[in-house]
């Protein structure tokens, strides 16, 4: 676990920390008096991201996981695999990378049952 000195270890609610961001959340909410579960809400965990490793392969992964779910020879394919991933699990948003790593596009992916989907106005 990633500690900073400004904030008293007990803050951190003996969670992993993986980003800055998450590190973040925590700080804050610490300092809105936030429960364990509420903290755990904050983070994306369903979310996922689809880029371009150094190898050439196109990577599906999720946002908190240190390992990607899938790799893929376009970034079609891993594109789709993430939407049908994160359909299946409920739901979340889909960050696509381009080629230059800069975000190419964030999409809300609906869960698989959900009768009254999110109106996306990109997709």
């Amino acid at each position: 676990m990633r500690k900073i000195k400004e904030i008293p270890e007990h803050c951190f609610l003996n969670l992993e920390i993986t980003n800055k961001k998450e590190m973040q959340q925590i700080a804050l909410a610490n300092t809105n008096n936030l429960s364990k579960i509420e903290v755990a809400k904050m983070s994306k965990g369903r979310d996922r991201m689809v880029f371009k490793r150094t190898d050439g392969k196109w990577e599906n992964k999720r946002n908190n996981a240190d390992r990607a779910s899938s790799l893929h020879d376009t970034q079609k394919e891993a594109e789709q695999a993430a939407r049908e991933m994160l359909k299946n699990q409920g739901g979340g948003e889909l960050i696509t990378k381009g080629v230059d790593g800069k975000i190419r596009s964030k999409d809300t992916i609906a869960p698989g049952n959900d009768p009254y989907p999110p109106k996306d106005k990109e997709n």
